[in-house]
């Protein structure tokens, strides 16, 4: 009896686990030949989060999740996905980027892919745009990248700077 009790129990911490490691999702890809991108994209729960609402012209919506600006919702529904790093590896350096305020980087699923992103060379860095969308909005973000640093320097929903010009 006590083995299976034991047993009974060890396959329930198991579950839980796996359970919890099922919340977070990790994709990497090669987006040229000396860089590579690496998104962790996370569940959201609702529940542990701040949300606060205002009443506009289509109604009541979300406007701020944790006290912030956000992109990825029209907010009139909550995120499924929350985009919890995004990591560059340029010629062998791993960079982070700015990520707070992104959520649902993707239709249905939490994987990134390479045709999402367009990386340009400039002068003296780089400008990696991202391009997002749940669907039924999207959203573009922008690093400037110099040496071992990034700077998001863009984060829009307008219709004019989806091109990522």
């Amino acid at each position: 009896m006590k083995t299976l009790i034991k047993a009974g129990i060890l396959f329930f911490a198991v579950a839980i686990v796996d359970y919890t490691h099922a919340q977070k999702h990790q994709s990497s890809f090669q987006l040229e030949d000396n860089i590579t991108i690496t998104a962790t994209t996370e569940i959201f729960h609702w529940k542990e989060h701040e949300l606060d609402t205002c009443r506009t012209t289509e109604g009541k919506k979300i406007c701020l999740i944790d006290n912030k600006i956000f992109f990825g919702t029209d907010g009139l529904e909550l995120p499924k996905y929350e985009l919890k790093e995004l990591l560059i590896v340029l010629d062998g350096v791993t960079i982070p980027l700015e990520t707070s305020g992104m959520y649902n980087p993707n239709v249905h699923h939490a994987d990134l892919r390479k045709l999402q992103f367009k990386i340009v060379k400039s002068d003296p860095g780089y400008l990696l745009t991202g391009f997002f969308s749940d669907g039924i909005g999207t959203y573009i973000a922008q690093w400037l990248i110099l040496k071992k640093n990034a700077i998001r320097i863009k984060i829009s929903n307008k219709e004019n700077d989806i091109d990522g010009e």
